[in-house]
């Protein structure tokens, strides 16, 4: 089962199109398989029977800095319940070269890819262990792989930020928030807010804490 790639939150038929492009030039780089091969590590992890079924999947932002940035997403749902945990891949890309990749760029989307699996295990690992506790601390956090377009392609993608996210982890390199949000509004609205995220400082531009 090839793992989709999805170009918006709330898609348009033009957007599920250029999903479909994508995931055709990216086929070789079989990330489902890595995300089953990680999962299948984890003690949590059960092939039949568990009370929650993984759907990963990537997700593709085109940003306003002529960029796409990329967050692999591991979704559990059961139960009526839904949860996501999501890893922003370090390196944004070109859209020229991103739409036409070269050797090169599919051998650093695979690596990268491949550190989000163990990251978003390990993640997972540590809620189902109680480990991913909300605490006191909270954050407005912005980042353009959250909103990197402009909404209705007038405002700009840097006001949209997760106001009062619950500050799971902080160090040095990265930051660990949960954000509440409507899975169902459009990217540009804050579609992506929603779940367990992991950034490297480096990838927001917002981060006020309180």
């Amino acid at each position: 089962m090839p793992i989709p790639f999805v170009s918006e939150a709330i898609g348009s038929a033009i957007d599920r199109m250029t999903a479909d492009a994508f995931e055709a030039r990216y086929a070789r780089i079989a990330p489902y398989k890595l995300a089953q091969t990680e999962m299948a590590m984890s003690p949590l992890y059960r092939k039949t029977g568990g009370a929650l079924t993984l759907q990963p999947f990537v997700f593709m932002t085109e940003c306003i800095d002529d960029t796409y940035r990329i967050a692999l997403v591991f979704q559990l749902q059961g139960g009526g319940w839904v949860g996501r945990y999501m890893f922003h891949l370090p390196t944004a890309y070109a859209v020229a070269e991103f739409k036409s990749p070269s050797d090169a760029l599919l051998r650093v989307l695979e690596a990268e890819l491949q550190e989000g699996a163990k990251t978003l295990r390990q993640l997972i690992e540590r809620a189902g262990q109680g480990e991913l506790q909300s605490t006191s601390a909270k954050a407005d956090v912005g980042s353009l792989h959250l909103v990197g377009g402009r909404a209705a392609g007038l405002i700009a993608p840097t006001i949209v930020i997760a106001k009062g996210a619950d500050l799971l982890e902080e160090t040095d390199t990265h930051v660990i928030a949960r954000m509440a949000g409507d899975m169902a509004s459009p990217g540009t609205a804050g579609g992506l807010f929603f779940g367990v995220h992991y950034f490297r400082k480096d990838q927001l531009h917002t981060f006020k804490k309180f």
